[in-house]
């Protein structure tokens, strides 16, 4: 019984020393103002919405049709001779949407997925490039034209974080006759 209330004891104490881990000693009001400035300073600094970072990656959609098939191949090429670090938030790598002449969106392809919460990284190495390909089934659109819109879901690129895609590119497709 002795060894159960010493055991006891003890968790309690341990876990009453974990609720003070963010406790600052020695600091003063003004010097956590000061840091926390500082903080988000560098932080506005490292977010880009689409300046700078990705001047040396190139973004193209190219679009392959048939009858019942729509293959949307989206590229990035690395047109520096350093490697490049892409991140993603998500298992989630691109999105694309059709819209209908009414301006309705007909399609998104993230619309019937599940994706993994984790951080995803690829690397494109100078002079290289990632090919992300994905294939639309037809047989549900209505004959017409379309506007397909395909774009990267990228988080960071050589960690620095982005707050806006550059990597979106709208183009008009015809389905059926």
């Amino acid at each position: 019984m002795k060894k159960l209330a010493s055991v006891f004891i003890l968790t309690v104490c341990f876990l009453a020393a974990c609720g003070l881990g963010d406790t600052q000693t020695g600091s003063s009001p003004e010097e956590d103002e000061i840091n926390e400035e500082v903080n988000n300073e560098e932080e506005n600094n490292e977010e880009v919405n689409g300046e700078g970072v990705f001047d040396e990656l190139e973004y193209k959609v190219e679009t392959n049709q048939t009858d019942s098939e729509l293959t949307v191949e989206m590229t990035l090429t690395n047109t520096s001779t350093e490697s490049a670090m892409l991140s993603f938030s998500s298992g989630q790598k691109y999105e694309i949407t059709l819209t209908n002449a009414a301006g309705e969106e007909v399609y998104r392809y993230s619309a019937d997925k599940m994706f993994t919460m984790a951080i995803i990284q690829e690397v494109i190495p100078g002079g290289e490039e990632l090919i992300l390909s994905e294939t639309v089934q037809l047989d549900e659109f209505e004959p017409g034209e379309y506007e397909l819109t395909a774009t990267i879901i990228v988080y960071t690129i050589n960690d620095t974080e982005i707050t806006q895609s550059p990597f979106e590119e709208t183009v008009t497709i015809q389905i059926g006759s």
